[in-house]
């Protein structure tokens, strides 16, 4: 009723921000991989449809891939641009400007509409800003929206009250501008010009040459249900004013808020609101901005999302183990390739305390792919001193490397472990005729396990039971890895990876360092063949009698010395220094990859010898190798049974007798057991 006195008030309705929980995981992912501790803003977009007619509030989507800016729209939905500035404290995300940053974007809006370059990109007249706060410990998220837009010392006004389209134009000229939108929208420009010629309605791009008169009506897709018009309207004001009302007699104008519904199976846009506004009060000078959104308590403040209840927990201990890493890659060791370390296949022979505290460490790495070798029973003394059995195991008496893989998936269900309850053939130990044929599925299965594996760690109880992976492990060319204990002390080294060349001297010019090709192996340092030391053993020598923090020492430090190895440019044909050395001479990434590194408690000192490989070795040797790579299991027979076999063939005997061999003197490493 025209007589009915109105409010001429222009209202707007607010975007409501609706962040799905994928946007959520794929900005944590970016942040933890590539961002660390940059704070600069990040560019998205978001969408919002102007075809729904239930909901009363207008919603804005954050989606899943918002971040990647080019987005495939479906038919009724426009983009919005926005940024994401992110903080790294929640005391800076609580501490924040508010307003000082709803500024800083509203005159990228403003700046827009002066310079004109609205008409080239129509988008630029509305932006959103996500201010946030990512624990991605806890995966929780804390995040206020803001949508920058111009307020000026006085409003615009209606002149009337709104009507709908349908009862401003006949049903023919309606039909005709409802075919001529579908064909325009095809642009999705969210705001344009709908021109009359010649008693028809045409939808047009916002163009400055085209005169105030002209224009019927400035059109907008609007998201709103509501009887208000959208947020969207504020900035598009301020725009009509500044380009085509400055000066102008007229201030009155035609806002139509396009609702393109459906009814009926057919597009049905005569429901759009229209709005005639008068904006003689409009200031152009002297702006503010606002647009900070109201949280779910109807107040303006921050919201919170926490997403652990919806996340598979399986996911989320991934998720967990790969931050606690990649955080190394924020300040530390950016280029450190965490990715690559993750993809190595290690092989543990012996899980008694080097190799359960081993797996913990590799674990705590990120590898993933962990296979035991043990053929020992957890027993009542274990669990204290070996850190993945409890004493269930010891009263089950499981096999060692099975209950450890257990233990392992228990602790990381991502982890992909087996355990194996194998023999190991070694010299010295004959094996008799009825054993024969299942120490040769032994010896296959373990050849098996050598090569679907990258890494071997020898962390056995004896001396003689690394011989066979030894060689195995040379011939295949695979890095291996050696940790052996004492009772105040520790020997950890890595092999030499071979190459093609045949052996021979391989320092550098200064004497300095070592190839990695030619560093010696666990055996390289023996004057006789590896033999039984297993007999006539009383019980102090049977089991463990070590300092416990002996064996983390050494679990800790053949690990990460794996991992320096691994980050070194040459991998694992890295060179090492000799000890005495002033200074590294190739560096890795993490810094040295020493050959040997001994540690002795009992003053608290820890050296890194290097030496090349003992031509005359029972493991390493060329002989060896290549009686092992020709013969197979029949060169291994005759290692485990005939202990002068590996002297004879070696030269090794030959070398004891000759007038030279008072010049060889044993330097043996003596460990004690690892039960």
């Amino acid at each position: 009723n025209s007589s009915m006195e109105f409010d001429r008030t222009v209202y707007f309705s607010p975007f409501s921000s609706v962040i799905e929980a994928g946007f959520w995981q794929k900005v944590t992912k970016l942040k933890v991989d590539v961002i660390g501790l940059n704070d600069a803003p990040l560019p998205l977009r978001a969408t919002y449809s102007n075809s729904d007619p239930l909901h009363e509030q207008v919603f804005l989507n954050v989606e899943y891939n918002s971040l990647e800016l080019v987005l495939d729209l479906p038919p009724r939905t426009y983009s919005l641009f926005g940024w994401v500035e992110n903080l790294n404290t929640i005391e800076e995300f609580k501490g924040i400007d508010k307003q000082s940053l709803l500024n800083k974007y509203g005159l990228k809006i403003l700046d827009s509409i002066k310079s004109g370059s609205i008409f080239d990109d129509p988008h630029c007249l509305s932006a959103f800003i996500i201010v946030t706060y990512l624990d991605v410990k806890k995966y929780q998220y804390y995040y206020w929206c803001g949508f920058p837009a111009i307020k000026t010392g006085a409003d615009s006004q209606l002149c009337g009250p709104p009507t709908l389209l349908l009862e401003e134009i006949p049903p023919e000229s309606l039909l005709s501008f409802t075919r001529a939108y579908g064909e325009f929208i095809t642009h999705q420009a969210p705001f344009f010009l709908v021109l009359k010629s010649e008693g028809r309605l045409t939808p047009s791009p916002l163009r400055k040459d085209i005169g105030v008169d002209d224009i019927q009506y400035f059109a907008f897709a609007d998201p709103s249900s509501h009887q208000y018009p959208s947020w969207l309207l504020r900035n598009y004001l301020y725009f009509i004013k500044y380009h085509w009302l400055q000066g102008s007699d007229k201030q009155i104008i035609k806002v139509l808020c396009v609702r393109d519904y459906t009814s009926g199976g057919a597009r049905n846009i005569g429901n759009s609101k229209v709005l005639n506004i008068d904006v003689s009060l409009l200031e152009l000078d002297g702006v503010t901005f606002v647009g900070w959104e109201k949280n779910e308590r109807n107040k303006f403040g921050p919201r919170r999302v926490d997403l652990r209840g919806g996340m598979d927990p399986y996911k989320l201990a991934e998720n967990a183990l790969d931050l606690n890493l990649k955080l190394m890659r924020w300040r530390i060791v950016p280029e450190l390739d965490l990715e690559y370390i993750a993809s190595f296949k290690c092989l543990l022979l012996g899980a008694g305390t080097l190799g359960c505290n081993v797996a913990r460490m590799l674990l705590a790495w990120g590898v993933k792919h962990i296979t035991l070798i043990d053929n020992g029973t957890v027993s009542y003394s274990n669990p204290p001193r070996q850190s993945l059995f409890t004493f269930q195991d010891s009263q089950e008496g499981g096999n060692k490397a099975e209950c450890a893989s257990n233990s392992l998936k228990k602790i990381y269900p991502g982890v992909i472990s087996e355990g194996y309850n194998l023999m190991i053939p070694m010299p010295g130990h004959c094996i008799g005729e009825s054993e024969t044929n299942q120490v040769k599925k032994d010896v296959q299965l373990l050849e098996d396990l050598v090569k679907s594996h990258d890494v071997l760690f020898l962390l056995m109880d004896s001396r003689e039971s690394r011989w066979l992976p030894s060689v195995m492990g040379i011939a295949h060319n695979k890095i291996i890895m050696n940790a052996a204990l004492g009772f105040d002390s520790y020997l950890v080294m890595r092999y030499g990876v071979r190459t093609a060349d045949k052996l021979g001297d391989c320092r550098d010019e200064l004497g300095k360092t070592i190839c990695g090709s030619r560093l010696g192996c666990y055996f390289c340092t023996d004057v006789v063949a590896p033999g039984n030391s297993m007999s006539d053993r009383t019980l102090d020598q049977q089991c463990t009698v070590t300092r416990p923090g002996v064996s983390m020492m050494a679990a800790s430090l053949v690990v990460e010395l794996l991992i320096s190895l691994l980050s070194h440019p040459d991998g694992g044909k890295a060179s090492s220094e000799i000890m005495g050395c002033d200074e590294d001479q190739s560096p890795g990434l993490l810094g040295s990859v020493p050959h040997t590194i001994r540690g002795y408690l009992s003053k608290f000192q820890q050296y890194t010898p290097a030496f090349q490989s003992f031509p005359n070795c029972t493991a390493c040797s060329e002989k060896v190798i290549d009686a092992y790579k020709n013969e197979g299991f029949k060169f291994l027979i005759q290692a485990f049974n005939t202990p002068e076999y590996l002297e004879t063939l070696t030269g090794l005997k030959e070398l004891l007798n000759s007038a030279d061999s008072v010049q060889v003197v044993s330097c043996s490493d003596s460990e004690e057991s690892d039960d």
